[in-house]
């Protein structure tokens, strides 16, 4: 028969870490452990169980945690502040009177493992607090992996935390338990489609049915729509009358080599129309990375025209190209658009054309900003909007803007609406008025008590008015009197699954984390001047005084494109210094360069006790002291690793190696084929090695003009 059912309840409940319990059966069905407690927190230590503990009993049974209001403030919740993971086909309920807090990582990776969320829920005497939602907190994330697994979250008030992911793999499309929330079922998207697809089960084909609700359940690669249509490529979702009028959630997710390209069509854009007069769309979480379109009116990279809907928590980063209405993320926008961003450039010929928006008609703008150069030979041009007959507030722009028309400005191009709290960049922008907002030079764009009205934060992943710009000693909003090297950017651009390169520069705001890359990245932009970042490029992520001790698991992407120069500052690469505890892995750098003075690696500047393996460095590396192409200096473990491109050192530079310039640690498995050249102490694997080198080589080509200049080893101790 099946497996039983056991209930422990009590005013309080504690499970011990070595507690066994299971209803397994043989050859049945599994049953249910059903914890009813008053309140149930789920944390490292201080909680009611620990995630390793939970996730041990769901290996053998399905659980179910209960929670009622209880008497004190804010009591009724389950908090999961812990990671939790199982591989079986159990399941995991969380049934609260008030809410359900997921603070940590939940993954469960069975055929047909399901997580059943239910706040707002009676259960044993109390009732619902009437208040009760889903928060997935700051960087957290959800994932279910199986074919057939079921996520289901029992009200439609749930709240995606910044840099919060829901992933659903591999789910099939046709499911309708795969996502449930507040009783409806959303497709999960996971496929491209092909062109002309209507089948209302990938991205192109959610045109064949424009009312559903859809969800990404992972990030989506468009390169293939180049060739779509004869090169007209991706078809935009939602035309003329019929306009998409659904819900679409990218739970966190990006599509990345978007292409359309139609010079006579309108509207255009991932979404062509957005809304209707009796029905508000809704597009939240989602990111467009590198696309490419271009259209005659109302063109924008996410969409051509919101008539009725919200924007929230979403950006653009390729390039827009149209005549009149055009703008980096949304053409037209008579909606509400907040915490959202574009980079990419934008260019048009008449009419009105913006860095995030061309024409904002009695639409809000919140909490955003666009840094790409925006461009007209006529009409009304603006960093951030074209021509604004709505809101704007807590937003900025910086990108380059020019115009031979009447209306061209650093912010807004054309104002006949309301402009509050908006800044532009005097300089980079070439523009010294705007018709709305305040200008500043790029080093007062560099400092935060300029911001009047913005709200500046270290908590990684805040919401709203939340914003955070990295200093140029790895520090945040200028603190001690640093210098800034970037220009604000969202907090709750922050995520732990990185898919950008702001992604990856605000690591800095926790050094402690478990990231991993979600995607390829192309990071092109913290070197070009059009981005958030300025001529000395990215920002090391950990110094000497705050190491990152934290991991990072490419999962075998690559980022490309990385430009660090910083050719006068000490503990300079990817990462500036890793410490005790630190683990890279599975991630490779292609291309780009990195420039510094002492401790220089294309990956890691210093390794003081961390490890390094399976990735590599194929980019240029120049600096002074203790220079190498992967790790400039290392005290930890380096394995299955390797450096190519070139390694150069000044003039009088010492420690200069292909793959490390001293290392103290250890080297295994591991190869070199850079050309090395340095002064002293120069070796086409390592500068100098005072540690453990086995089963390496290199066969780069070095040279120097000191006396310890070596093939493998400059010098040896």
């Amino acid at each position: 028969g099946n497996g039983g059912f056991i209930e422990t309840s009590g005013a309080k409940v504690e499970v011990a870490n070595d507690a066994k319990v299971t209803t397994a059966a043989a050859r049945g069905l599994m049953g249910t452990w059903l914890i009813d407690p008053q309140d149930f927190t789920v944390a490292p230590t201080g909680g009611d169980i620990t995630g390793a503990t939970l996730s041990t009993e769901l290996g053998t049974t399905s659980v179910t945690l209960q929670s009622s209001s209880g008497l004190a403030a804010g009591s009724g919740n389950i908090n999961v502040n812990d990671n939790v993971s199982w591989s079986a086909n159990s399941s995991l309920t969380l049934t609260a009177s008030n809410n359900v807090n997921v603070n940590g990582t939940i993954a469960a990776s069975g055929a047909n493992a399901a997580l059943v969320i239910q706040p707002n829920t009676a259960n044993g005497s109390e009732t619902p607090s009437g208040t009760g939602t889903l928060n997935v907190g700051a960087g957290a994330s959800i994932t279910l992996s199986g074919a057939s697994a079921g996520l289901s979250i029992g009200t439609s008030s749930y709240t995606l935390g910044p840099g919060a992911t829901i992933n659903l793999p591999d789910v099939l499309p046709t499911s309708t338990t795969a996502l449930i929330v507040g009783g409806t079922p959303y497709t999960v998207i996971n496929s491209l489609g092909s062109g002309g697809s209507v089948t209302g089960t990938d991205l192109q084909g959610i045109n064949g049915k424009l009312s559903g609700y859809y969800a990404l359940g992972s990030n989506i690669n468009a390169s293939s729509t180049a060739s779509w249509r004869s090169g007209a490529g991706f078809t935009p979702i939602g035309q003329g009358s019929f306009g998409f009028t659904g819900t679409f959630d990218g739970l966190g997710h990006a599509i990345s080599d978007l292409t359309i390209d139609e010079p006579l069509g309108l509207p255009v854009g991932l979404f062509g129309v957005v809304g209707s007069s009796s029905q508000a769309s809704v597009i939240r979480n989602v990111g467009l990375m590198n696309g490419s379109v271009s259209g005659l009116q109302y063109v924008g990279l996410l969409a051509g025209y919101i008539y009725n809907g919200t924007v929230s928590n979403s950006y653009a980063t390729g390039s827009v190209r149209g005549s009149d209405y055009v703008g980096g993320l949304v053409g037209f926008n008579a909606g509400t658009i907040s915490d959202s961003y574009a980079t990419g450039s934008v260019s048009g010929s008449d009419g009105a054309v913006g860095g995030l928006v061309g024409w904002n008609y009695k639409g809000s703008i919140s909490d955003s900003y666009a840094t790409g150069s925006v461009s007209s030979t006529d009409g009304a041009v603006g960093g951030l909007v074209g021509s604004n007959y709505g809101t704007i507030s807590n937003s900025y722009a910086t990108g380059s803007v020019s115009g031979t028309g009447t209306y061209v400005g650093g912010l807004v191009g054309y104002n006949n609406g309301t402009v509050s709290d908006g800044f532009w960049d005097t300089t980079t922008s070439g523009q010294t008025t705007s018709a709305g907002g305040t200008g500043l030079t790029t080093a007062q764009m560099q400092t935060t008590s300029n911001f009047t009205g913005f709200t500046f934060t270290t908590t990684p992943g805040a919401g709203g008015n939340s914003w955070v710009m990295v200093d140029v000693d790895g520090t945040l909003n200028n603190a001690g009197g640093a210098a800034g090297a970037t220009f604000p950017m969202l907090a709750s651009e922050y995520s732990t699954t990185i898919n950008n390169a702001h992604q990856l520069q605000l690591m800095a705001m926790n050094l402690t984390a478990a990231y991993t890359l979600g995607q390829n990245i192309n990071a092109s932009a913290t070197g070009n001047g059009t981005d958030v970042w300025g001529s000395s490029g990215f920002v090391p992520i950990g110094s000497s005084s705050t190491p990152f001790t934290g991991t990072f698991n490419g999962l075998g992407n690559a980022i490309s494109n990385l430009t660090i120069n910083l050719p006068s500052a000490s503990y300079v690469g990817l990462f500036g210094y890793t410490g005790a505890g630190s683990a890279i892995q599975n991630l490779g750098l292609i291309g780009g360069g990195v420039s510094g003075s002492y401790y220089v690696g294309g990956l890691v500047g210093f390794s003081n006790g961390g490890t390094v393996s399976n990735s590599y460095v194929t980019g240029s590396v120049s600096g002074g002291y203790n220079v190498g192409g992967l790790v400039g200096y290392s005290i930890g473990a380096i394995t299955n690793s390797y450096a190519t491109g070139s390694v150069s050192g000044i003039t009088g530079s010492e420690f200069v190696g292909g793959l490390v310039g001293q290392s103290a640690g250890t080297i295994t498995n591991s190869y070199a084929t850079a050309s090395v050249s340095g002064t002293e102490f120069a070796g086409g694997l390592a500068g100098m090695n005072a540690g453990a080198i086995s089963n390496s080589y290199a066969k780069g080509s070095v040279s120097g003009t000191g006396t310890y200049v070596g093939g493998l080893v400059g010098y040896n101790n």
